[in-house]
């Protein structure tokens, strides 16, 4: 196992560079007076990480610009190696019909897509991340 004192912390760059290389996050807000976190297929575009949703918590927590924060990770369970990266900052829903259509093009489709889906935006204000090494 690894010893807690080779944590390191990440710069915004570092940071940024991991958001840009993964896939998949999981996005952290509020449901219900609870913590919810779900799984996404995303994109970064500037500083912002979009993804999309169908109507439920996630849509209704952009619809309300709420603060959200959004994880990624690569962490080897055996070593304790890897990192761990939290962006947060406000969502929006995207409903402007130019930008939606834009989007769609750029947006990974969910892994259960439905019927209709939205884009949220997270305007990424602050950067958390940490390295696990030796």
């Amino acid at each position: 196992m690894y010893d807690a004192k080779s944590v390191e912390v990440l710069d915004k760059g570092e940071c940024e560079k991991y958001l840009r290389e993964s896939l998949i996050g999981r996005v952290v807000f509020v449901d219900s007076l609870l913590l919810a976190a779900h799984p996404v297929r995303y994109v970064v575009e500037g500083h912002c990480i979009l993804f999309r949703t169908d109507h439920g918590a996630k849509l209704r927590a952009a619809d309300r610009h709420k603060m959200l924060a959004f994880e990624i990770d690569d962490i080897d369970p055996i070593t304790g190696h890897g990192w761990s990266v939290v962006a947060s900052g406000f969502a929006e829903h995207v409903t402007d019909p130019c930008e939606v259509e834009r989007l769609t093009e750029i947006v990974p489709i969910p892994w259960a897509p439905t019927d209709r889906t939205d884009v949220i935006r997270l305007f990424v204000d602050l950067y958390q991340g940490r390295r696990y090494n030796e």
